[in-house]
């Protein structure tokens, strides 16, 4: 490493510290001595201002100029902004958006019921099933909009915010009571309660280079494309389906539905699935202990509900004391 001298260039720094003349000044104070008595004076003041010079340099150093390899400055880094958040609302209106999307397909199809008693069944049952949603989640109320198709396929699937589509061919094909139509709605709506449509939904789109876009608008396209990819042709896992069953059940109990009857509904999807499961029947995949995991979780869904009930009770109004009657007065 290169130490900078701060003596000016000409003057020797001893290695005390101090400073001795240059070989110039040395040269001058040694010349002969036989020269005449005035150059010797000369040659003495010559030395005397030489020594003066490198001292008031010592005392007074010019600063070094800056070393080559010094390292450069960096640069401040331009801030990045940050990257805009998915928030309830857009997710909600990205489901919206699929709802509307699903229903003018429908249209387009000339597949939609209105007038028929299994849409009639569907859609009254879906109405008692999402007021009960409701009064499980205040904070973010749910409009029921419902849309049931005359198609060969069953399907039921509920977006956030209470968005349903559904198909006679769920009842029709599957046979089934008006109690086992509301587990299956209740285990769809359990899967949006949850959110694991939409939380996957959102996972998605900010793993995608442009997914979330500075244009909210943008940002609403990009997620109902995902969101709708995922309510229409991926299967839930098991872990969600075992979480959606829960919530089913706590639903029916609110609405005065028996929850025995869930047991009764997926031995019905059980054994109209076949080797390749269409519709509702491949998005909600069954395992072999399904029915028996569903009906050992009934008794335990039915103390957490009565539990429910007793803490949200109004407290039983204290009855009054009797009234003493007065004595009636001596004859």
């Amino acid at each position: 490493m290169t130490v900078a001298s701060s003596a000016r260039p000409g003057a020797v720094t001893s290695s005390i510290g101090g400073t001795r003349p240059s070989h110039l000044s040395q040269r001058l104070s040694m010349r002969s001595r036989a020269t005449f008595a005035p150059r010797r004076v000369r040659s003495t003041l010559l030395a005397l201002l030489a020594g003066s010079a490198a001292a008031a340099l010592a005392a007074d150093p010019v600063p070094a100029p800056p070393a080559s390899d010094a390292a450069p400055v960096p640069a401040q880094a331009a801030a990045v902004p940050a990257q805009p958040k998915i928030d309830a609302a857009t997710v909600l209106r990205a489901a919206a958006l699929v709802y509307t999307r699903d229903v003018q397909r429908a249209r387009a199809a000339n597949s939609i019921d209105d007038t028929s008693g299994t849409a009639q069944r569907i859609r009254s049952i879906a109405q008692r099933l999402i007021v009960q949603a409701n009064r499980l989640n205040p904070y973010v109320p749910w409009t029921l909009a419902i849309t049931v198709e005359n198609e060969a396929l069953p399907v039921a699937y509920c977006l956030p915010g209470g968005k349903i589509i559904a198909s006679t061919a769920l009842v029709d094909r599957l046979r089934l009571t008006d109690d086992e139509l509301a587990a299956l709605l209740a285990h769809a709506i359990g899967h949006a309660i949850a959110g694991h449509d939409a939380d996957e939904a959102v996972l998605r789109l900010a793993r995608k280079p442009d997914g979330i876009a500075a244009d909210p608008n943008r940002t609403v396209l990009n997620l109902a494309d995902v969101l709708a990819q995922l309510v229409h042709n991926e299967p839930h896992t098991v872990d969600a389906e075992r979480v959606a069953d829960s919530i089913s059940l706590d639903l029916l109990l609110r609405a005065g539905i028996d929850p025995r009857t869930a047991t009764g509904a997926w031995r019905k999807v059980a054994r109209a699935g076949g080797a390749v499961p269409p519709g509702f029947l491949a998005l909600n995949p069954t395992w072999p202990t399904r029915v028996d995991d569903l009906d050992a979780a009934i008794p335990a869904a039915i103390r957490a509900y009565e539990a429910s009930v007793a803490r949200s009770a109004p407290p039983p109004t204290p009855a009054s004391p009797p009234r003493k009657r007065k004595a009636p007065p001596a004859g």
